[in-house]
């Protein structure tokens, strides 16, 4: 076989494959989207473990942080004969206000995953999938795609024409869509949100306790070492 006959029968497989690419590229982007759902999911447990590990700490800074000590004033120093005991509830209150603050923080993170995922799905409407469903952009793409496989033909070692094709779609959706940098930032803002809110909620039912049930500054300070 002579090499024009090569290059016919390999225009003629591309033409075949032709034909079925655009039904290639409408699954690949289902897969797409699946892979959105996926990465979503992924990317939620990250934050939650992150998030999680980093309340552990705040949580200790956060009683340290109601010490007189700790912000460097000295202690105060109350007149009582003898300290009454903490009632056994606060005990109860505050494992409950840990277990609701932290209820509320992942409700508040799991809404700002739903945000960041609508952003990013419209800009797949907005700007991925009109690029990909272009005319112009679908001429090059199967342009490109018949003369990967010819070259692929000659060239085993090469890309198949759907690779090369895939790899193309991945970037375009990657600078599209969610550049790295921009998702790194993402996920590092929603952390930090996500523990401020968490330090917030913490504080506000924490805060409201020893005066409900009238306990000495000095005492109070004692009882949240315990939790330390």
């Amino acid at each position: 076989m002579n090499i024009e006959q090569k290059s016919e029968d390999s225009v003629e497989q591309s033409v075949e494959s032709k034909k079925d690419s655009k039904g290639d590229w409408v699954a690949q982007l289902e897969q797409i989207t699946k892979i959105m759902e996926q990465i979503t999911k992924i990317i939620y447990r990250l934050v939650w473990m992150i998030v999680l590990v980093i309340i552990v700490a705040a949580v200790a800074n956060f009683l340290k942080a109601q010490s007189p000590s700790f912000n460097g004033l000295p202690p105060i120093v109350e007149k009582l004969p003898i300290e009454r005991p903490i009632p056994v509830q606060v005990d109860q209150e505050v494992a409950l206000a840990l277990k609701e603050a932290r209820v509320e923080t992942e409700n508040f993170a799991s809404a700002q995953l739903d945000l960041w995922k609508a952003d990013v799905m419209k800009r797949v409407d907005d700007n991925f999938l009109d690029w990909y469903f272009g005319y112009f952009n679908q001429q090059v793409l199967a342009a490109k795609y018949l003369l990967q496989g010819s070259y692929h033909w000659f060239n085993s070692s090469a890309r198949t024409p759907e690779e090369s094709l895939t790899s193309k779609i991945q970037k375009e959706f990657e600078r599209r869509v969610l550049p790295p940098e921009i998702a790194q930032a993402s996920l590092n803002e929603l952390i930090e949100d996500s523990v401020n809110r968490y330090t917030q909620e913490l504080s506000m039912r924490i805060d409201a306790i020893p005066s409900r049930y009238k306990i000495p500054q000095g005492q109070w300070d004692k009882y949240l070492a315990l939790w330390e």
